[in-house]
């Protein structure tokens, strides 16, 4: 009867909503627990059929559950289970099935399956820049998703035009100086760098970084990508005093974010280690390389 429905409803909306605050609170096994007490009684309510729009947002928010857990196959399935609800309760163009599919995109990355992940962005810019234009921001954050994936297969000049064109977006709608810009410029640095095009990945990323310092400070988490970036076109100039003074910055900062026994501080370590010795500094050289060895 209706009374029940409306019970179960509300009840479901009620588990959905404690998953959700657990997740917030990075407690996932909680949260994992009580959205699968929702989709299992939305499932066996024959008054909710499949297509029920909640049981998507349960399944999309589990997956993202999964994701944080690390179990990036379960992800996949339930998103997948989500993709398909969306789309015949929504229809194909939805803006929420274009959603999913970045979500999913992202879950065939992590699994290396970089085909798949470039076929879903190709869905969900088209779906986006039906609703919105083809130089509406969230259009540009398809596609620098895309550009990666295009980096990845290996077509490196798509990749680079995807970049300049989401970064061309992303300037007129946000501003020179929006944080956003920033990363795609380290991005695009990067892909420059795939190209051998130094001299332009070392002046995009200087941009990046003039950007984020403006920003954010001399000191913040968001300069270690681009500062590594920068050192490794610095390498590939044979510039390794600049190169060795990038990695001291990215040094620094990680041990004051991060701490001195921090995975990441040891690939710096490594780099920093290449450095000195690449300058002649083989007792420096030798000390960075002991300390990355110590923290793996």
């Amino acid at each position: 009867n209706h009374y029940e429905d409306d019970k179960n409803r509300s009840l479901v909306d009620k588990l959905v909503n404690i998953g959700n605050a657990y997740q917030l609170l990075d407690e996932f096994k909680e949260a994992k627990t009580y959205l699968e007490r929702a989709i299992s009684i939305l499932s066996d309510d024959v008054e909710f059929s499949e297509s029920d729009i909640l049981m998507a947002t349960a399944l999309t928010n589990l997956g993202e559950v999964h994701g944080r857990m690390g179990d990036t196959l379960e992800q996949k399935k339930v998103l997948e289970q989500a993709l398909n609800i969306k789309q015949d309760s929504l229809g194909v163009e939805h803006l929420s099935v274009a959603a999913t599919l970045m979500n999913l995109a992202n879950c065939h990355h992590d699994l290396g399956n970089v085909e798949s992940m470039e076929r879903l962005l190709q869905k969900a810019v088209a779906i986006r820049e039906r609703h919105y234009g083809k130089d509406h921001v969230l259009v540009a954050e398809v596609l620098v998703n895309l550009a990666i994936a295009m980096g990845e297969i290996g077509d490196l000049d798509v990749s680079v035009d995807l970049f300049e064109r989401a970064l061309g977006i992303q300037t007129s709608q946000l501003g020179d100086e929006n944080p956003v810009v920033a990363a795609t410029l380290s991005n695009l640095g990067a892909a420059y760098g795939d190209l051998g095009e130094i001299e332009d990945q070392l002046k995009v990323l200087q941009r990046a970084l003039t950007i984020l310092e403006r920003t954010h400070g001399l000191k913040h988490p968001s300069l270690v990508v681009p500062l590594t970036n920068l050192s490794e076109a610095h390498c590939d100039m044979e510039e390794f005093e600049e190169m060795k003074q990038t990695l001291q910055r990215v040094r620094s900062i990680q041990e004051e974010k991060l701490g001195e026994d921090h995975v990441d501080l040891a690939d710096t370590l490594e780099r920093l280690g290449q450095a000195e010795s690449r300058l002649g500094n083989f007792e420096e050289c030798k000390v960075c390389l002991e300390k990355a060895l110590d923290i793996q």
